[in-house]
């Protein structure tokens, strides 16, 4: 796990418990925004974060199937230029 993943939980955690040490604040926010009940403005958030996290991972994820893919085929090319040098050599 990487710092920013750990980074990310530990402020979420935080989040939810000021939340719970402060409730006024859901009931503000799910006020300001028309959300019937601040239990449902904590879940709608929840799942927003929560979907948030995993378009950052699938786009860290594509990240290094890309570098994957290149590296693979460096690696292929490589192999190619030496195995064709031993023949030449032979």
């Amino acid at each position: 796990m990487q710092i920013e993943d750990s980074i990310f939980w530990i402020a979420i955690s935080g989040l939810l418990v000021l939340v719970s040490i402060f409730p006024n604040i859901a009931y503000f926010v799910s006020d300001l925004l028309g959300i019937g009940t601040p239990v449902n403005f904590v879940f709608l958030f929840m799942i927003f974060l929560l979907l948030y996290k995993v378009f950052l991972m699938s786009v860290r994820i594509s990240q290094l199937e890309y570098r994957l893919k290149n590296l693979v085929q460096q690696i292929a090319i490589k192999n190619l230029e030496l195995e064709q040098k031993d023949r030449y050599k032979s």
